[in-house]
């Protein structure tokens, strides 16, 4: 929330409404309630928050490296098989 509204303050017309909703995947609408609103989250809150990130985060992290070792697997299975049949005549 704090880099949201921190965004919006260097430069409203850069950092508009419908901008800052597409960079923080959130709709139009939670933006703009951010912006209005005026709550802030006591320390306590913010260690909480800051530690759901780094959870989410590193779980997309390793969603992704998992993702991309299936698809090196796959590519991998791929190439040996057409390596094993490198002319169509000869019989193994």
């Amino acid at each position: 929330m704090d880099s949201l509204r921190q965004l919006h303050k260097v430069d409203p017309e850069t950092f508009s409404t419908p901008m800052l909703a597409e960079r923080f995947r959130i709709s139009p609408e939670a933006v703009r309630r951010i912006l209005k609103g005026r709550w802030e989250p006591t320390r306590d809150e913010r260690v909480r928050m800051a530690e759901r990130e780094r959870v989410a985060r590193e779980k997309r992290r390793e969603e992704s490296r998992a993702e991309e070792r299936m698809r090196h697997e796959s590519l991998q299975k791929e190439y040996a098989w057409k390596a094993q049949r490198r002319d169509g005549f000869t019989l193994k």
